[in-house]
């Protein structure tokens, strides 16, 4: 794998055709490479698409990781452990790693990028940068995911309620972090005492014509 500093993790399925943008984005903030799980049986066609949608020609791995996505109702199984799979395997090539989903675009109020946030004296002995979640619509009328790179404009956002909890997602300093959960780390399996600090939210994009959920723009009261 190639030594990078910061990379991306996420693990996807139908989405896939979000990646075109969700590469775009991240790797103006200075993610050197993108380590991608496909949450099904790979095949030629789901590969050839990808390569299309790469249009940078950025550093992408992509790992087939065809388990159940969910264990029982509402318990997460595929993605903890790609994560932590993610994890064990990236900490011996980069330094960080941000994880989060293809719908999810961090806003980085005071950084130009992951470079400068990292790089400020303020943060040097911070393990995880925490980013909030804000749910949102791009517009007002429903999106579908090929389309998606195309009507994508930050300007048009609609924004539902912030939550000041449980769905944070975050860039992890991996040299001192044993284990993940999606919106948190574990600090009981961890050698060190690990610090955090919130920096910025991001907006999750809910008006997708797949995926349309709109409950989720009121769904949590801070």
């Amino acid at each position: 794998i190639l030594e990078h500093t910061i990379s991306a993790m996420t693990l996807f399925k139908d989405d896939y055709n979000l990646l075109k943008r969700y590469i775009k984005y991240y790797s103006n903030l200075d993610v050197n490479i993108f380590f991608i799980y496909y949450n099904a049986e790979l095949n030629d066609n789901i590969i050839n698409n990808i390569k299309k949608l790469n249009t940078n020609n950025t550093c992408i791995y992509l790992i087939e990781w065809n388990y159940l996505y969910w264990w029982k109702p509402k318990q997460h199984n595929a993605q903890t452990i790609a994560m932590n799979d993610s994890l064990h395997i990236l900490k011996n090539y980069g330094n960080y790693t941000l994880y989060n989903d293809l719908d999810e675009y961090i806003i980085l109020e005071k950084y130009n990028n992951f470079n400068e946030l990292i790089n400020d004296k303020v943060n040097e002995y911070i393990d995880i940068f925490v980013f909030k979640n804000r749910f949102c619509k791009m517009g007002n009328g429903l999106i579908s995911y090929q389309n998606f790179d195309d009507m994508f404009d930050l300007t048009q956002i609609i924004k539902g309620n912030y939550w000041d909890k449980y769905r944070e997602k975050n860039l992890i300093k991996l040299q001192n972090i044993n284990v993940l959960g999606i919106h948190k780390i574990f600090n009981e399996f961890n050698d060190i005492n690990i610090n955090s600090k919130v920096i910025s939210e991001f907006y999750h994009i809910i008006n997708f014509e797949e995926k349309y959920r709109e409950e989720l723009m009121t769904e949590y009261l801070t």
